[in-house]
């Protein structure tokens, strides 16, 4: 089965012609929760394509399309936009790292049936059109 991935290797060369120098970083230059940056973990097209605007390319530019074994556990799931569990008390300078990440990090929301759909249809799409690259 194919799969397309985030090819971090490229996302981390244009990063450093960015001078951008962190996963944090670009976690917040994109909007994106830096634990979605994690390799093995999945991606909504929309982080592909922020990443990519961020980064001046396309998103077909850093991705890549593998051959995934069936016995892999899937990838291609919808991650639940759940908040967090509450953490225990924190520092008084942990609050205040956390209230200036919490204002570049936009809420998170639910998805609905009708966005999920369409994020799997975005996906096939740019699944199919980085097959058709890797062959053309």
């Amino acid at each position: 089965m194919l799969e397309a991935r985030i090819d971090w290797d490229v996302v981390r060369k244009r990063m450093i012609d960015r001078k951008v120098y962190s996963f944090i970083d670009l976690a917040a230059a994109t909007g994106v929760n830096k634990n979605t940056l994690n390799k093995r973990a999945p991606f909504l097209s929309t982080t592909a394509d922020r990443i990519a605007s961020f980064l001046n390319c396309s998103p077909l530019d850093i991705l890549t399309v593998e051959e995934v074994d069936q016995d892999d556990p899937p990838t291609d799931s919808i991650p639940a936009l759940t908040p967090p569990p509450a953490a225990p008390t924190p520092k008084a300078s942990d609050a205040a790292r956390r209230t200036q990440r919490q204002a570049l990090t936009p809420a998170r929301v639910e998805a609905t049936p009708q966005q999920l759909a369409a994020e799997a249809e975005r996906r096939r799409v740019l699944l199919e059109q980085a097959e058709g690259r890797r062959h053309g």
